[in-house]
């Protein structure tokens, strides 16, 4: 590349509209657009004596390596990696960087995106996937056979649209389940009786049941080695809460080894 080709290189990184960054190859940033600057929230002379590791986030630093070592051979590189603002947040950006030679060796000139909004968007559409998937693996023989479970609409009181809301939610290697409803709820002095075996709080000709569903929904959370309770207010319905262990990662696609 001429000097005049180099000079033209930078006018380019200053009017395109997208981030773009020039580095060496040992991570030395050597040209910065507004719009990389922009998103980083640096001025122009605070980048100097920066490299392009102290903009990035401490996981992706050694991947950060390997592919400023690897592009030479590679020429072109797309993936997403987080990069440090001035005030230490970590955003996601899509980089695509090719090598190009200088009189004074290769660079790295890189087009980054800021792609955090969508990337934090598909992170919740992931959670509440795996959410539903937790529920269906844990629940075909426990929730959803509310004949079985004692959970029958004649115990609603009187609401003209009985309603069920069923929630989970991740917690370590647990997942906490919730199963809410509007009916009649129960004294929290009766909790540990409920879930014992032909146990009923109300006599069989006001409310129909065996006195058998929580009982059975208690050994089977007990089976998955986990706990069940419930939280009520009499007259104001009840939640039924109960943790089962994370089921084993499904493996998916990857976002590309970050650099």
């Amino acid at each position: 590349m001429t000097a005049k080709e180099d000079r033209s290189l930078r006018a380019l990184l200053e009017t395109v509209p997208v981030g773009m960054a020039m580095a060496s190859l040992d991570g030395r940033l050597i040209a910065t657009n507004r719009a990389f600057l922009e998103m980083l929230g640096y001025s122009r002379e605070e980048l100097v004596g920066l490299s392009v590791y102290d903009l990035t986030h401490q996981g992706d630093i050694e991947q950060t390596a390997e592919n400023l070592h690897r592009i030479p051979e590679i020429g072109t590189m797309r993936f997403d990696k987080r990069f440090l603002r001035k005030d230490g947040s970590a955003f996601w950006a899509r980089v695509t960087a090719r090598c190009v030679e200088q009189p004074s060796g290769p660079v790295s000139v890189a087009v980054i995106e800021d792609i955090d909004a969508t990337y934090r968007a598909e992170q919740a559409l992931a959670a509440t996937r795996m959410t539903q998937g937790a529920l269906l693996d844990a629940l075909p023989d426990m929730i959803f056979r509310l004949d079985e479970n004692g959970c029958y609409l004649e115990q609603f009181r009187g609401a003209p649209h009985p309603r069920i809301h069923v929630t989970a939610q991740a917690s370590g290697r647990m997942w906490t389940l919730a199963v809410e409803d509007n009916g009649v709820g129960l004294d929290l002095r009766h909790a540990r009786l409920i879930f014992q075996i032909f146990k009923r709080l109300h006599a069989s000709d006001r409310y129909s049941g065996t006195g058998v569903g929580l009982a059975i929904c208690k050994k089977i959370v007990e089976r998955h080695h986990g706990r069940i309770w419930v939280e009520s207010t009499p007259d104001q319905g009840a939640t039924f809460l109960f943790t089962l262990p994370a089921a084993r990662t499904r493996k998916s696609g990857s976002r590309g080894k970050p650099a």
